[in-house]
């Protein structure tokens, strides 16, 4: 029989030969005389001495070498600053490097053997969520073993930030204690017996250090305790196990768990206030159906969900837990991956989240199909005069679909395994500060990342749900055009599903409560698009609210209260586009300590939610719900969770862009908000028909703002609105980051004719605002003299 090792097993069968060897040195070799010589000649070395030992106590911890001789000698041969600076600073680095090795070759198999035993889980739990008091008492105390400290507490939980500045702080009494004994030694000889004559200060640090230990013993014996009572609390009823792997649109059972009546009642589900059996009927449907079951979703399900996925064992512990595998927990399990962090990303639903499955992916190749239609519409305007286009919208969404099963490889499981990331599929339910459970497995953590994304806010509208409707998750599955299409809100997803199906051939009525459409941005650029909607038929109901659904032979009939009166409108589907809510349900956050409302996980500027071993990135916790801020929230999260915070959000410039015709792109502050702020700002605008390869191409309707400091040419914000405006708004987004002002935007040269020209006449018109009236009568006579 062939005997194969794991690297765990290697590493734990070198760390222990190396400590028995280690033992056996320290048993038999006279080590206070190697010491005491070892002191001899670091007194001959002069201004070397201290540098020296420096160096030696940074090795002493790991090789388990005791140093109190070594302290005792470095304060009789230098002096109690010189050799506290010495001693203290190697001290820090050598602990630093035996807590290191004890964990990297240990604390996997320590792990492996505590699992299934309560008490230890409890201890370790405590000693991970009270990590610094813990160390600092323990580094305060002179009777626990150093050496012997550094290794155990690499076996725990805590973390290496934690301990490192416990260990900084907390070494500085004892170290100048015993630095201080070796300065008043009268001899090197009585140094190395540990022998000096301080009076009765020997005693008083004896039965201080023994208060001390008790004060420690008894802190950590109470958390244990605490740490086993919640870890032995009411268990969790069983999980639901998954459907038939046959099933191609896995249906919403997978990965569920049935919650009992206590988790129900847990504190922060009352406040969400979903109070009707149909809303929390919306709220506990977990995947969402992928319809029809044809080849490109059954390629997009291979990628995404596989039928046959089998979780893995979960490893002892995790450098990072990723909770959602949209874009930012993509983003962060392959970048800890990448830096070598062991990752797990646990994922409820589809690999690739929102953004590929149910936003942007099939969106705007939907949005894309649209712009060929109408673009065959208006040929007659550039003397191409053709028939009007048939548009075969079961081909249309067959290409949707085709598009996302191409893409979905981008975000598959198997290539996330081939980063080395652990991947686990099923609702992770957090157990504990540091661990989660999913499908019957926990996972214990260093940190975590939740990026469990937002999903369409539930519709409170009575009838609806027994009407039907359908939400940007189920769009994408319709195989059939709707002749009339009522479509609720009119923010950004609204805007370009009423403008996109009414291209297509439907009848499109975009009913809003507002008395204008995307009311939350710059307010011409809303009045022009709204007036292009008009000119393409879309039936706007603006000032409305939707009181009713009701089923009839005729169709679905909406009550409407709008400012003329009542108004019943007969539709044959309903899209809600009425904003997003966060995936927070089954987490229970509140387990872990991590507060949210109905809106978001809260997270400070460093993303790290109230549980500081968690953070949070993407829509689950930010405002601007964007595929490109989840990415760059996430790179952020990562560096602050992995490493020290340092990467704020409030730092991020986050342009952003709705996908009509034509697009409405911003970034940083915009001209509304001015308005609200009464602030004193330039704003230069220049419209597009201003701008040749505009006029060319039949396609002036937009302009740009451009908003700077007063007296400055230090950009604060823009907005641009044209057909390509995405596009164009990224070279503003650049010049805010890099600091460059409008004066070096208008010494560069734009290709000629670009609509990016839009861009340079802004700066242009900047500097036409520095030649004020008196500059240029100066000039004028400067010309003159010149004659």
């Amino acid at each position: 029989m062939k005997l194969t090792l794991s690297g765990n097993s290697v590493k734990t069968i070198l760390a222990t030969a190396a400590m028995v060897l280690i033992g056996v040195l320290l048993y038999f070799l006279p080590i206070k005389e190697i010491l005491f010589r070892f002191l001899l000649w670091v007194q001959k070395l002069g201004i070397w001495g201290p540098f020296l030992i420096a160096c030696f106590y940074i090795i002493a911890p790991v090789f388990l070498i005791p140093g109190s001789i070594l302290t005792l000698g470095a304060g009789f041969l230098f002096g109690l600053a010189v050799g506290f600076a010495a001693v203290w600073s190697g001290a820090f680095l050598g602990a630093c490097a035996a807590f290191l090795v004890g964990r990297t070759f240990l604390r996997n198999w320590v792990q492996a053997k505590a699992t299934g035993r309560p008490k230890f889980a409890a201890i370790d739990e405590a000693i991970g969520r009270e990590g610094f008091k813990i160390v600092l008492l323990l580094r305060l105390s002179p009777l626990f073993p150093y050496n012997f400290l550094n290794y155990v507490l690499g076996l725990t939980k805590v973390s290496f930030r934690q301990y490192a500045v416990a260990t900084f702080l907390g070494m500085v009494p004892v170290t100048l204690m015993y630095v201080y004994f070796g300065s008043a030694a009268r001899s090197l000889a009585e140094v190395a017996s540990g022998e000096s004559q301080v009076g009765g200060l020997k005693q008083i640090v004896f039965w201080l250090g023994l208060v001390l230990t008790i004060i420690v013993t008894v802190f950590i014996t109470r958390l244990a305790k605490r740490s086993l009572n919640e870890l032995s609390g009411p268990s969790r009823q069983e999980v639901v196990p998954e459907a038939d792997s046959k099933n191609l649109t896995h249906s919403a059972t997978i990965g569920n768990s049935t919650k009992s009546k206590e988790a129900a009642a847990r504190p922060g589900n009352a406040e969400l206030g979903w109070n009707t059996m149909n809303q929390k009927q919306l709220e506990t449907k977990l995947i969402p159906t992928i319809e029809p079951n044809d080849r490109h979703n059954y390629n997009l399900m291979k990628n995404t969900r596989p039928a046959t996925w089998r979780n893995p064992k979960p490893a002892p512990m995790y450098n990072l837990v990723v909770i959602g595998a949209g874009t930012a927990g993509l983003i962060s399990a392959a970048g800890a991956a990448g830096l070598g962090a062991k990752t797990a990303l646990v994922e409820k639903a589809y690999m690739g989240g929102d953004c590929l499955n149910f936003g942007c992916v099939p969106s705007k190749t939907l949005i894309a199909a649209s712009r060929v239609a109408a673009n065959i519409k208006s040929a007659g305007k550039y003397g191409i005069h053709s028939d009007n286009p048939v548009v075969n919208f079961p081909k249309v969404m067959e290409r949707v679909r085709k598009t996302r099963a191409v893409l979905s490889v981008h975000d598959s499981v198997d290539r996330f395994t081939g980063m080395g990331v652990d991947v686990f599929l099923g609702q992770a339910e957090f157990e504990s500060a540091n661990s989660v459970n999913v499908q019957g497995q926990t996972l214990y953590f260093r940190k975590a990342i939740i990026a469990a994304g937002a999903r369409a806010a539930p519709p409170r509208i009575p009838g609806i749900v027994e009407a039907g409707f359908f939400t940007n998750e189920t769009i994408f599955s319709i195989t059939e055009l709707p002749k009339r299409l009522a479509i609720i809100g009119a923010g950004p997803i609204g805007c370009e599903m009423a403008q996109t199906f009414q291209r297509l051939g439907s009848q499109v009525y975009l009913i809003h409560r507002h008395e204008k459409i995307l009311e939350k941005e710059d307010s011409e650029a809303s009045e022009i698009l709204q007036t292009r909607m008009l000119e393409e038929k879309v039936n706007l109901l603006l000032n409305s609210q939707t009181k009713l659904v009701e089923i009839t032979d005729k169709g679905k009939v909406i009550h409407l209260s709008t400012q003329s009166g009542y108004k019943a409108l007969c539709v044959d589907q309903i899209l809600v586009a009425v904003g997003r809510s966060p995936n927070i349900e089954g987490l229970h956050l509140e387990i872990a300590g991590i507060e949210y409302d109905r809106s978001a996980i809260k997270v400070d500027d460093y993303l790290q939610t109230s549980n500081k071993s968690v953070f949070a990135a993407g829509d689950v916790c930010m405002a601007r719900k964007f595929t490109h801020a989840a990415d760059a929230a996430a790179r952020m999260a990562i560096e602050n969770a992995l490493f020290f915070k340092s990467k704020k959000l409030s730092s991020l410039i986050i342009p952003w862009c709705t996908y009509t015709a034509p697009e409405i792109a911003q970034v940083g502050i915009v001209e509304r908000d001015l308005d609200r702020a009464s602030m004193d700002e330039q704003v230069f605008r220049v419209n597009l028909d201003q701008v040749d390869r505009a006029v060319t191409d039949g396609v002036t309707d937009g302009f740009i703002k451009v908003i700077t400091e007063k007296g400055s040419d230090r950009i604060l914000g823009a907005t641009i609105v044209a057909e390509n405006a995405g596009d164009l708004i990224s070279q503003i987004a650049v010049a805010m980051k890099a600091g460059i002002g409008l004066k070096t935007v208008s010494g560069c040269i734009f290709p000629y004719p670009t609509q990016a020209e839009l861009i340079k006449k802004a700066a242009d018109a900047y500097n036409r605002s520095r030649l004020t009236p008196f500059i240029q009568k100066i000039f004028e006579k400067w010309l003159a003299w010149r004659l």
